[in-house]
């Protein structure tokens, strides 16, 4: 048994995996002509409508794997066709594609999704599908590239799933029966009931409480708990990363700026400004190592006294112009404590600031003369917001896997509970509800339709279906003996009646009689009225 239940899975397996590859293989034709339409959905559709929820979605879910291989951000885009796959399933399940006005419905859902999903993808330059619209992203804002995008790709998407669908359908027209047969009897866990006999052993068989509704509470429940906690887990450790190496990158920035300070020259700086020597030269230099990165806000020079910092160089920004040299700011409130430190010289951590000009990440490196005294300080602000938005496209990306994933598991929960659980237990129940005592040919025919179930599950379910067939038939067994002792009583029983009425009658021959010859009389009139 336990073999044969590998083997089948193996055999579901390489089937549907082979359909995934046509998928992949569609789409590469697609991308191979430049069609601009993917055309990986027409195997997970035939599939989705033919076989039911599950191994629709694990198409989807094998051909995204494949196309993985291929482009690695396609995984991104694996909900997508999850969704399909699902959507699929319902329609044709309510015989909704039997009418236009639905299949138009499910055509424009089916493309409005896909064509939203992959506009999102543009708003995180990380990602997105390649082709001619997407190379000048680059050149539009977050709002123009989402609106762009969208009614660029959502005529190409109706093309795409009107082929898809309709495709799906040809390709289960010509598929032969065994073929369909099979692929729609690989989940029974016992012989295989057709869709009325489940709808009659579901009005039977339908307790208060369906353990397939708890079950898929539970899953949803479970499934939904871990995606946040990974996304929390995911989000903070992302953060972290990220600020940790835009910490470094500013203090890489913040030493090369100090390099290029001479520190016997700041002096002069704060005494001559632009007229000393060197200092026009050392301001270009800082100019080029702004402009070298799109990470770096603001660069300047600061040599921090009691009165606050005295501005030694400070590069202009489109937002923010330069400050005179050897005028004095405000030193930076998260730096207050740190004071008496910058005062004296010394090096203080890189740290993180959420101010007026944005939330920034500083690292100030000491300028040393020649006898090795701190002078000054290269100060370096890294712009976070880009981390910010990398973490919501991060989110954004970790979301749509989980997504994804978390349709694939509540799919396969729901298929393993209703072929091993539900279906098996309903059908053994409906056939104990079902089953008819009144003679012996009607007990022999049920006892048949109890045999003729055949579940197999290999759990707990099938060792209560074994154990309840052998009851039935030892009850079998019990119902006609005592039929056969009732039967010897009953002839008892009328055996002592006449020998008491013999007792109490038998004065005379004729009297004595009396019983007999009535009881036979009306056996003989009963007998002709039947």
């Amino acid at each position: 048994m336990k073999t044969k239940k590998i083997s089948n899975e193996v055999k579901f397996v390489i089937s549907f995996s082979i359909i995934a590859v046509a998928n992949f293989f569609f789409n590469y034709i697609s991308d191979f002509f430049d069609w601009g339409i993917p055309l990986d959905t027409i195997g997970t559709m035939a599939v989705a409508m033919e076989c039911g929820y599950f191994p629709g979605i694990f198409v989807a879910f094998l051909t995204n794997i494949f196309e993985m291989i291929r482009e690695p951000m396609i995984a991104y885009v694996m909900v997508v066709n999850v969704s399909i796959a699902a959507c699929t399933t319902y329609f044709y399940k309510k015989h909704l594609f039997k009418k236009i006005p639905y299949i138009i419905l499910f055509i424009f859902i089916a493309a409005l999704f896909s064509c939203t999903f992959e506009a999102l993808l543009v708003m995180d330059t990380g990602a997105g599908i390649e082709d001619d619209f997407f190379k000048f992203r680059g050149e539009l804002g977050v709002g123009e590239a989402f609106i762009a995008t969208f009614s660029y790709r959502f005529f190409k998407h109706i093309i795409d799933k009107t082929i898809s669908l309709f495709g799906a359908m040809l390709l289960i027209k010509i598929t032969p029966e065994k073929i369909k047969e099979r692929a729609n009897n690989y989940g029974w866990m016992q012989k295989p009931i057709s869709h009325e006999q489940m709808k009659k052993i579901a009005r039977v068989a339908t307790a208060k409480k369906s353990i397939s509704n708890r079950i898929m509470g539970v899953v949803v429940i479970v499934c939904i708990a871990i995606t946040i906690s990974f996304m929390g887990i995911s989000h903070k450790l992302f953060l972290e990363i990220m600020k940790d190496d835009y910490g470094k990158q500013s203090r890489s920035y913040a030493e090369l700026v100090a390099a290029e300070i001479d520190g016997d020259m700041v002096e002069e700086y704060l005494e001559k400004g632009q007229k000393a020597s060197g200092y026009l030269d050392v301001q270009s230099t800082l100019e080029r190592i702004y402009h070298s990165s799109d990470k770096i806000k603001y660069i300047y020079v600061y040599q921090v006294q009691s009165d606050g910092c005295h501005v030694v160089f400070d590069v202009e920004t489109p937002d923010t112009p330069a400050q005179e040299v050897e005028s004095v700011v405000v030193l930076d409130p998260v730096l207050e404590d740190q004071k008496e430190i910058l005062i004296s010289g010394k090096e203080i951590d890189t740290f993180e600031d959420n101010c007026e000009y944005g939330h920034l990440i500083t690292t100030y490196a000491p300028v040393y003369n020649s006898k090795g005294e701190c002078v000054c300080y290269g100060c370096v602000d890294v712009d976070l917001s880009r981390v910010l938005e990398q973490d919501l496209n991060f989110i954004y990306r970790v979301l749509s896997l989980g997504v994804g994933f978390l349709i694939l598991i509540i799919a396969w929960c729901l298929w393993l509970s209703k072929y091993h659980l539900i279906y098996p237990i309903n059908a053994l129940v409906y056939r104990a509800n079902q089953f008819d005592f009144s003679d012996e040919d009607a007990r022999r025919k049920n006892m048949e339709k109890i045999r003729d179930l055949d579940i197999h599950t290999g759990t707990e379910i099938e060792n209560i279906y074994f154990a309840f067939l052998q009851v039935v038939e030892e009850s079998m067994v019990n119902f006609t003996y005592l039929q056969i002792k009732s039967e010897q009583m009953n002839r008892l029983q009328m055996g002592l009646i006449y020998v008491l009425a013999d007792l109490v009658e038998n004065r005379d021959s004729s009297t004595g009689d009396h019983i007999r010859k009535t009881a036979a009389y009306v056996d003989i009139i009963l007998r002709k009225m039947k």
